[in-house]
């Protein structure tokens, strides 16, 4: 996933184990994965709006889409 690598690596850790150091200021892909009643549709709408810490990076619609989808593989197994 390349826009997460490219825009979200330094504030969160993305994949399933660290390849670099992890960074601890932003919550992981995985515990924003793991969030009660999350969905693609709940993480692209965290996404489109600009919130503090997290800056507007302008994303399309089609990045949005792929990084909430990619986000929600990394959810832990019930």
């Amino acid at each position: 996933m390349v826009v997460a690598w490219a825009l979200c690596a330094m504030r969160h850790l993305i994949g399933k184990s660290p390849q670099a150091p992890v960074p601890s200021d932003g919550p992981s892909f995985r515990s924003i994965a793991n969030r009660r009643n999350q969905t693609t549709q709940a993480l692209a709408n965290w996404l489109i709006e600009p919130h503090k810490p997290m800056p507007n990076i302008h994303l399309t619609c089609e990045e949005i889409r792929d990084l909430s989808a990619y986000m929600l593989t990394l959810r832990t197994p019930q």
